[in-house]
């Protein structure tokens, strides 16, 4: 008899761990549990869903379980998370194209998307685009989905520079123009009690230092390798354009009118001493969806309400024409990819897929940021009218706020695409972003051989290169010495030769040479 008691006990053990792995694995009956994770999403209360997210999981019969990650710590903890088999099922990160991307490929780190896609055309349009296409590596297989933007212009207000008018005012100062009026007026935010509060505690210039992030006239200072005038190749991150940037903010720096710890703060330590009134300009995108979460700060921080005292007191600054006038920001109509996890079997990918399909569907678009029909909002011919209660602070409920859910909304498809038409966006939102995007239209593109950037990625010398340019450049903006820029930029430029730069140089010269470039 104990002998077949053991026996049972075993077989149902057996079936329960079957049946567990069904339900992860996404075969059996059972919901398929997705894990996805993105910035700034939250944890799910399981005992209390929404109703957003309780009406896709009994769609598509999953179960959704986001994993947050955020802007400060995401490329850690996926690094962390594939080199310990923990990657969630999905995830969005920016790594296309990079020495990463291609050795997660060639580690299995990551999945490819099934040859056939014709289950899931959502999908499947999303991929039909060069820009993603040029991604693929030998294998010809595509192993991401797009997180997409919509139309590229958008964009061009990404990366602009907020600046406190009243301020200006305050001190009966222009808008700065010229480099030297830049630093003037940035040493006066510091040192001339713009506020009026008799205390000397505010600053010029917030923000995290990274060269070309907010200063388009200086040129072309993007990562992708370009063809210098002498035929070899080069990072314009690494060039002179991109010193001469630095050499403006170093200079800024010395002089008192850039944060003196700029290079510490997060994004959201920018925002909030920028929103505690505690510093004049702040290098931030000047779209609608962004300036939602840069006003936010000011609202419980300096008690501004409202976004038309928002717009009164900000002004979006166009940087000085240095060099030749150029978009610094890829036209492409995405930012970011979702990839799956290497090891998940094939029906789990299928249940992703779905998922995808229906976040790309305008079905899944209309939902995750609007709500549900007839409940959250209702459409005037082609317009979206919000149903969504109005709060005590005059502002309206956000869809997050009634729909946990909806904070991964973006995972597939940017609320940008939607925001110039999403009715819980105030109007003085979009007025900012589209006079922005307006008085850029002229802008020009550095030319990019984007053919040549993919093949690039596969070269082991620039795989090899161990440089951070970033944090290069924010100890050059920071260095107080006596030594001139162009003395420590020589000496910068020495270790990144050490450090593999001139041997990718010379491996990119040599197969755009073979390329017939």
């Amino acid at each position: 008899m104990k002998k077949i008691w053991l026996v049972l006990l075993l077989v149902l053990s057996l079936s329960m761990v079957s049946c567990n792995a069904d339900e992860k694995s996404g075969t059996g009956d059972g919901p398929v549990e997705i894990s996805l994770a993105l910035w700034d999403v939250i944890e799910i209360d399981r005992d209390h869903l929404d109703d957003i997210q309780k009406q896709i999981e009994e769609k598509l019969n999953i179960k959704i379980v986001p994993m947050p990650v955020t802007w400060d710590d995401y490329g850690e903890k996926y690094t962390l998370w594939a080199s310990s088999n923990q990657l969630p099922d999905m995830f969005g990160t920016d790594t296309a194209g990079s020495g990463e991307y291609y050795q997660w490929i060639e580690d299995g780190v990551i999945k490819a998307l099934p040859s056939d896609l014709s289950a899931y055309p959502n999908v499947a349009k999303a991929i039909d685009r060069e820009t993603v296409r040029i991604y693929t590596p030998e294998d010809g297989k595509i192993y991401f989905t797009p997180r997409i933007t919509g139309d590229p212009e958008i964009q061009w207000a990404y990366n602009s520079l907020l600046v406190r008018q009243d301020w200006l005012d305050n001190l009966g100062l222009d808008m700065p123009e010229t480099l030297d009026e830049w630093i003037e007026t940035m040493v006066a935010f510091t040192k001339n009690d713009p506020d009026g509060n008799g205390l000397d505690d505010t600053y010029g210039l917030i923000g995290n230092g990274q060269v070309g992030s907010s200063w388009a006239g200086f040129g072309d200072m993007s990562g992708y390798w370009n063809k210098g005038d002498d035929g070899e190749w080069y990072l314009p991150i690494a060039g002179e354009n991109a010193f001469e940037n630095a050499s403006f903010m170093r200079a800024m720096y010395k002089a008192g009118g850039l944060h003196p710890d700029f290079a510490l703060h997060s994004s959201q330590e920018q925002r909030e001493i920028f929103g505690s009134g505690k510093a004049g300009v702040l290098q931030r995108s000047a779209i609608p969806q962004h300036l939602i979460g840069t006003h936010k700060e000011f609202r419980e921080l300096s008690g501004i309400e409202t976004p038309q005292a928002f717009k009164e007191i900000i002004t979006v600054a166009t940087p000085p024409l240095i060099n030749e006038y150029v978009r610094y920001i890829d036209p492409y109509d995405y930012w970011s990819e979702v990839y799956f996890n290497g090891a998940m079997s094939d029906e789990k990918m299928e249940k992703c897929l779905e998922l995808l399909d229906f976040l790309y569907s305008e079905e899944g678009i209309m939902l995750m940021n609007f709500g549900i029909e007839g409940v959250d909002y209702e459409m005037d011919g082609e317009n979206v009218v919000s149903l969504l209660p109005m709060k005590e602070d005059g502002s309206r409920m956000q869809i997050e706020e009634k729909y946990p859910i909806t904070a991964s909304r973006d995972f597939a498809v940017w609320r940008d695409y939607v925001q110039f038409k999403t009715p819980d966006i105030a109007p003085e939102y979009k007025e900012i972003g589209l006079e922005v995007i307006e008085s850029r239209r002229d802008w020009k593109d550095p030319f990019i051989d984007y053919e040549l950037q993919v093949e690039v990625g596969k070269l082991e010398a620039v795989k090899d290169m161990t440089i951070s340019f970033a944090s290069d450049w924010r100890a050059f903006i920071a260095d107080t010495s006596d030594k001139s820029d162009e003395a420590l930029y020589e000496a910068m430029k020495a270790e990144w030769d050490k450090s593999g730069y001139k041997a990718a140089r010379e491996a990119v010269t040599k197969l755009a040479e073979s390329l017939g470039k």
